[in-house]
């Protein structure tokens, strides 16, 4: 099921675009009249956000700024009543403008788009809960992952996320690149550049401590993701 959320100060055109959804089971629509509820509801942590350009208490260009902030994997639709809108929406992602005259048109192809790149995403990321939200995590972009005082910090290529998620319940979301070479340590193989004596060093030159309980699954995952060297 995917979740969507849409934003639009025009109530009736707001429950014509819910009613939308009326035979679709697959979606689960929540609406907002106001930016400032959508994003303090939780609309921004949805797959789809559906928004209109013109909002009372704000824009939806400026709402979907804030959405990328918080939740960068969320898919964005902008509906508008005039086309000259167009070009601004590039300045922001967002997956396709859709103009309401043609909106029963263009909306399920919006979807379909939506909900393909969701699925092809699903297969290489790892969604996780922070202390406030949720996040979407895309592995290839992980390098390793440290539990201490029952926090899981995750370090990523460009930035750490933090949740309380344990070791043994992130390591059952991740697939077979990943390697759980310490008690308090998993480690993406592919950033791995040599194994040492207890330790793992990373492209970056950071080193990764192996236990002596793990040691020789390790080294066996190291083998087979390398393909035997």
């Amino acid at each position: 099921m995917l979740r969507v959320s849409i934003c639009d100060d025009n109530r009736e055109f707001l429950e014509v675009v819910c009613s939308f959804f009326d035979d679709k089971p697959q979606y689960r629509v929540r609406r907002f009249e106001q930016a400032s509820a959508f994003l303090n509801e939780g609309g921004a942590e949805s797959e789809i956000a559906i928004l209109d350009i013109h909002i009372a208490d704000s824009s939806g260009i400026d709402l979907a700024m804030q959405i990328a902030g918080r939740n960068p994997a969320c898919r964005v639709i902008f509906l508008s009543d005039y086309l000259s809108y167009a070009t601004q929406v590039y300045d922001v992602p967002h997956v396709y403008f859709v103009l309401k005259s043609e909106m029963e048109e263009r909306l399920p192809t919006a979807l379909e788009k939506c909900a393909a790149e969701i699925e092809q995403s699903r297969e290489n990321a790892l969604p996780i809960r922070t202390s406030d939200s949720s996040a979407i995590l895309r592995m290839d972009k992980i390098r390793y992952m440290e539990r201490n005082l029952r926090i899981t910090r995750i370090y990523c290529e460009d930035t750490t996320y933090i949740t309380k998620e344990s070791v043994t319940a992130l390591i059952a979301k991740l697939d077979s690149r990943f390697c759980h070479c310490h008690s308090s340590y998993i480690v993406n193989l592919g950033w791995v550049r040599s194994v040492a004596s207890g330790e793992l060093i990373l492209t970056t030159g950071e080193h990764i401590p192996v236990s002596r309980s793990h040691s020789r699954e390790t080294q066996q995952a190291f083998a087979e993701y390398w393909g035997g060297v």
